[in-house]
């Protein structure tokens, strides 16, 4: 004022100049000094922040405005601007039958599913569940087997039984398996021999004879439950019952052909069994041979005397059974069993 600057308020300043009628006039200055202000605006937004018509979207403190403050001088303000950052994300699960989020249950596989959460610098963290529901499954397992069965569950079983275990499906879930067993066994497989006939006592079954000498062949249509051999020989049966199998003890059966001979240990018949036609070897020669066949209820088939004979040539003309071969000298006599194959 007057060519003097005041930083303060003042009124006693002076200045003396002259009235429009040439005499003194004397200005006293009372002068009011108001002061410009500065501040700082902190602020943190999520994303984006619009200030004084700007929108920032990274932080900043450079950014100034000037205002006018209470006393009608200048602000300036500095925004002290912290932008931090909304999220996304997957929660990815996989669940059996249902899965509860957030306070829904799904019970299907689902990737639309949404919440918005507050994330470690305060913003929404938006979360989508990506969701896999799969499925528990139930079975039943029926099985019948011979004697026993080991289990999926590593368990033998020798008994029926019904059993109920839970293992893991191909999709990870539970899987209820019922096991419906039945098992079955052959009940007898004995035999009792009478001469040369031997008799499975199991009567429930189906059977076959078999040559335990021969590796356990099958003998050729001997299916009965009653076998009756016809040559010396080790035999057995093959039990069949209920769809199991079983084999009994073999049976060793050694005056099977021969019943009575006395015309010596050089005495044979071949072939025996035969399809007709086999030779008598009586071991050396002799006069008025007698051979009579008969069938197994004394019904005589053929009946024949030969001279000087050592051997004899025989056709059996009769179908396939099993025969009994007589045979006479003077002085010595046979009596065995031949078997006419088809």
């Amino acid at each position: 004022w007057n060519g003097m600057t005041y930083t303060s308020s003042n009124n006693t300043a002076l200045d003396t100049l002259t009235n429009a009628v040439g005499c003194d006039s004397i200005v006293t200055l009372n002068l009011t000094i108001t002061n410009s202000t500065s501040g700082t605006e902190t602020v943190t937004a999520c994303d984006s922040y619009t200030w004084n018509g700007m929108t920032y979207t990274s932080s900043n403190n450079t950014a100034l405005d000037t205002l006018t403050n209470a006393v009608g001088c200048d602000s300036i303000v500095t925004l002290n601007l912290t932008i931090t950052n909304s999220t996304s994300g997957t929660e990815t699960v996989t669940a059996c039958d249902s899965y509860t989020w957030n306070g829904m249950t799904y019970t299907s596989s689902n990737n639309t599913a949404l919440d918005t959460l507050t994330n470690a610098v305060g913003c929404d963290s938006v979360v989508t569940l990506n969701l896999t529901i799969t499925n528990s499954t139930s079975s039943k397992d029926t099985i019948v087997a011979c004697d026993s069965v080991t289990w999926v569950n590593g368990i033998t079983f020798t008994q029926s039984a019904d059993t109920v275990i839970t293992i893991t499906n191909a999709a990870g879930c539970d899987s209820v398996v019922t096991l419906v067993l039945t098992i079955n066994s052959v009940s007898d497989i004995t035999t009792t021999v009478s001469g040369d006939t031997i008799t499975a006592n199991n009567s429930n079954a189906t059977y076959n004879w078999i040559d335990c000498k021969n590796s356990n062949a099958a003998l050729n249509g001997e299916t009965a439950q009653s076998f009756v051999a016809t040559e010396n020989g080790n035999y057995a049966v093959e039990v069949t019952e209920a769809g199991c199998v079983d084999t009994s003890e073999c049976v060793e059966l050694t005056t099977v052909e021969v019943i009575e001979n006395t015309f010596g240990s050089a005495f044979n018949v071949y072939p025996n069994p035969t399809h007709g036609k086999f030779t008598v070897d009586l071991g050396s020669e002799f006069d008025n041979v007698t051979v009579v066949i008969t069938d197994l209820n004394g019904k005589v088939i053929s009946s024949e005397v030969y001279e000087n004979s050592k051997t004899i040539g025989i056709e059996l003309d009769a179908p396939a059974g099993v025969y009994m071969l007589n045979i006479a000298s003077e002085s010595n006599n046979t009596i065995m069993r031949i078997i006419k194959q088809h």
